[in-house]
C-alpha cells in the first residue's frame, strides 16, 4: 500500500466524482438531491476498491452496495444536517469495502436499467458517455481542478463575499454610509443560498446577506462567525438593506467557476454614489487558486493544527511515495 498508489486512488476517486455529477445531470440537483452525499459515497469506493486492487467483479459489487446507500437532501441545508452529508458518505464507504471483501451478496448492475442507480436518480440513457468516454484526457484533478473552499459557508456565496470585501478596502465608500446593497445573479446563480433572512450564523452559511454584511461592516468570514449562535443586531440590521437581483443580460465570462456563474455586489450610498465590483471565479477555484501559504493556514485554522505540524504535513504529502511515507501521513492526521 504506496503512497503513490494512495496518490493514484485518490485521483480515481475525483474523476469518478467529477463524472457522475455530469453523468446525473442538473436535474438531480434541482429536484432536491444533494450530491455530494449521493454520489460521494460511489466516488469514494472507487477509490477505496483502485487502492485495494478489487477485481472488476468486486468493483461492481462494491459500487453496488454504495449506490444502495446514497443519500442526502438539500432540505437540510442550512442546518447541522448537511455537512453531516458528507460524513454519511465517508461512514458509508469503508462499510460497502467491508461487504465486498466479505463476499456479502448484492447486485453487480447497480448502475444500470430503469430501476438502477442512474434510472432512479437521473437520466440513465444520458449517463454511458459522460461517465466513461475520454478517461483521463485530461484528468479532471488537473483540468478543471479542484476548488479549495477559503471561507466555511456555501461556495455560491463567495463571489459575492469576495466582492464584499474588495468595497470595504475602498477608500472612500469607508467615509459614507451604506443606504442600499445591490446582489445581482444570473437567473438561479443563488438556487443554494436558501436563506434570505437568517437568525443565526449556521443558517447564515446559506445567506448571501448574510455573508454581504458581514464582510461589508468589517466581521470575520471565519468559522466562529457560522455557528449556532444569534446573529448580532447590527449585522441583522443591515440585512434590511441587501436585496437579490437577476440578470440575463450580463455575459458570464469566459473563465467563470461554476460556468455562467457571476455575482456582482453593487453599493449606494445615503449622498447616491455607487460602488460596485464583480467576481467570475472566486479564490480557491481553479483558474484563481489559493498559494500554499493559504493552504497551510486553511489547515492550521480549521484542523487547529500547530505550525510545525502543519509544516511536516505539506512536506510529507510532497513526498509521498512509499508504504512509510502513507503510515506517517496517517500519523500526522
Amino acid at each position: 500500500m504506496s503512497g503513490e498508489r494512495f496518490l493514484a486512488a485518490y485521483i480515481v476517486g475525483v474523476e469518478v466524482m467529477a463524472r457522475l455529477g455530469r453523468s446525473i445531470g442538473s436535474d438531480h440537483y434541482v429536484k432536491g438531491w444533494h450530491n455530494t452525499s449521493t454520489l460521494g459515497v460511489i466516488a469514494a469506493v472507487a477509490a477505496a476498491g483502485y487502492f485495494k486492487g478489487f477485481s472488476v467483479e468486486q468493483m461492481e459489487k462494491v459500487i453496488g452496495f454504495a449506490a444502495t446507500q446514497s443519500s442526502g437532501m438539500r432540505i437540510q441545508f442550512g442546518t447541522e444536517t448537511k455537512p453531516l452529508h458528507a460524513g454519511f458518505a465517508a461512514q458509508a464507504a469503508p462499510l460497502s469495502v467491508r461487504l465486498t471483501e466479505e463476499n456479502f451478496g448484492g447486485t453487480r448492475r447497480a448502475l444500470d436499467g430503469k430501476i438502477g442507480f442512474f434510472g432512479l436518480y437521473g437520466d440513465a440513457e444520458l449517463a454511458g458517455k459522460a461517465l466513461l468516454e475520454g478517461w483521463g484526457e485530461p484528468w479532471r484533478i488537473v483540468t478543471p481542478g479542484l476548488w479549495f473552499k477559503i471561507y466555511p459557508f456555501c461556495s455560491a456565496a463567495h463571489h459575492a463575499a469576495d466582492a464584499a470585501i474588495r468595497l470595504k478596502e475602498n477608500p472612500a465608500l469607508g467615509q459614507e454610509e451604506i443606504r442600499q446593497v445591490e446582489i445581482i445573479f444570473p437567473s438561479g446563480g443563488d438556487a443554494a443560498l436558501i436563506e434570505k433572512s437568517p437568525l443565526t450564523g449556521e443558517q447564515g452559511r446559506f445567506s448571501v446577506e448574510y455573508v454581504t454584511a458581514l464582510a461589508l461592516n468589517g466581521y470575520s468570514l471565519a468559522l466562529e462567525s457560522f455557528t449556532n449562535r444569534p446573529i448580532p443586531q447590527e449585522i441583522l440590521d443591515f440585512m434590511s438593506k441587501v436585496h437579490r437581483k437577476y440578470d440575463d443580460s450580463i455575459e458570464p465570462a469566459p473563465n467563470a467557476v461554476p460556468k455562467g456563474r457571476f455575482t456582482i455586489v453593487q453599493v449606494t450610498t445615503s449622498d447616491g454614489n455607487v460602488y460596485s465590483e464583480r467576481v467570475d471565479c472566486p479564490r480557491g477555484a481553479p483558474g484563481n487558486a489559493l498559494s500554499l501559504k493559504e493552504l497551510q493556514y486553511k489547515l492550521l485554522t480549521s484542523l487547529k493544527m500547530d505550525r510545525e505540524r502543519t509544516e511536516l504535513l505539506t512536506q510529507t504529502i510532497k513526498g509521498l511515495r512509499t508504504e512509510d511515507d502513507l503510515r506517517k501521513l496517517l500519523s500526522l492526521l
